[in-house]
């Protein structure tokens, strides 16, 4: 069992619950898709992942075997935007330009769902955007109660977006009114489900987990989108695949970890996780060793065809300590009791996380420096 886990456990927190699913809706979401020429398994189920929560997932009802295709998602389906806004990659595009522009394109998305939900069973993704009508807030950060938000700020490092991202990019620029609660939690559902600025019935019910990877995709850019496991799966085994590694995720990996997946999608994944804080030149991954019951921690060394970041510096040193004294004043326990059950689980979860990720990566870039 996870050191993480088990804290938790001590903590008291549940499982959470998170939103309003029916097996009509998936069963509809499923029997639409087929009639668009899409495929889904007879070998697959979605369902709670814990009895008497609403939190899907895909499972394996029979045996599966390697290469097996297992969905297929035709582009009629997605509910996207055909002509995004061109991102600017040049070395002349600042962050700020490259944020506003993707957060653009994802203030059209929500827009676009919208418009969908409005029109009812005059959809065309009516049996998709009739159970994506039933979600609730506080499923991300950006829609946690003011409590966990306050106490999330604590947690993350300075400056991260993880909370205020939906009024510094969508309010502030005028995507809509900062009092509409409906587009917010739009806007922030097209992030959690989406690819790019795209929405993929079925596909956006499959779990992430880093360790588990069991499934493999060709590129949503095809007219069919095509998913198939990469290794035998049991019966009764989740289906799992990767926010961050995935094939049209390009080099998010570079710049993107457990923080980010917290933002984006509202979850601390388990083990491996990735701690990128780029602005200290600091990357490292945390694995769970399995045979010898402990944590490992990797750096990025790069390649020969790229530079990594290598073990941190003086200056990347003093940045984690900084942050580990910052998470030093939270009185964990004592907060995430004052919160909505789903987001003191969260939040005490990348705690733990964020701590004991921080502890072992002073200790190994100090021990490095002193063989030095």
């Amino acid at each position: 069992m996870h050191l993480v886990f088990q804290l938790l456990l001590l903590l008291g927190l549940a499982i959470p619950i998170v939103s309003a699913n029916t097996e009509k809706d998936v069963d509809g979401i499923v029997e639409w898709v087929r009639s668009k020429g899409g495929f889904f398994s007879e070998k697959l189920v979605i369902r709670p992942m814990i009895e008497g929560s609403s939190a899907l997932g895909v499972y394996a009802v029979e045996k599966i075997e390697k290469n097996e295709v297992l969905m297929k998602i035709p582009k009629g389906c997605y509910l996207r935007l055909k002509k995004p806004k061109k991102i600017d990659t040049s070395s002349d595009a600042t962050e700020e330009d490259v944020m506003t522009t993707w957060h653009a394109n994802y203030c059209k998305l929500a827009k676009k769902l919208k418009s969908s939900i409005d029109l009812g069973d005059g959809s065309d993704f009516a049996p998709y955007t009739s159970y994506l009508k039933k979600q609730q807030r506080g499923q991300t950060p950006a829609t946690w109660s003011e409590d966990g938000k306050i106490l999330l700020r604590k947690l993350l490092p300075d400056g991260h977006d993880a909370v205020d991202w939906i009024d510094t990019y969508h309010k502030e620029k005028g995507c809509f009114p900062k009092d509409d609660a409906e587009m917010e939690l739009l806007v922030s559902m097209v992030i959690q489900r989406g690819y790019d600025s795209t929405l993929v019935p079925i596909w956006d019910m499959v779990n992430h987990d880093n360790g588990r990877i069991n499934t493999a995709t060709n590129s949503l850019h095809d007219n069919m989108f095509k998913v198939w496991a990469t290794k035998p799966i049991t019966e009764g085994s989740e289906i799992y695949h990767t926010y961050d590694l995935c094939t049209d995720c390009g080099d998010t990996a570079s710049y993107w970890g457990t923080p980010e997946i917290l933002r984006d999608f509202g979850f601390v994944e388990d083990y491996p996780q990735r701690w990128v804080f780029w602005k200290a030149n600091v990357y490292f991954e945390i694995r769970w060793d399995a045979p010898r019951k402990r944590l490992e921690l990797s750096w990025d060394m790069g390649n020969e065809d790229e530079e990594g970041y290598g073990v941190p510096s003086e200056s990347g040193i003093e940045f984690m300590k900084s942050y580990l004294e910052k998470l030093s004043t939270v009185e964990i326990e004592k907060e995430t009791k004052l919160l909505p059950t789903q987001e003191g689980y969260t939040a005490g979860k990348f705690y733990h996380s964020a701590k004991v990720a921080l502890e072992i990566a002073v200790q190994a870039a100090l021990a490095h420096g002193d063989e030095l």
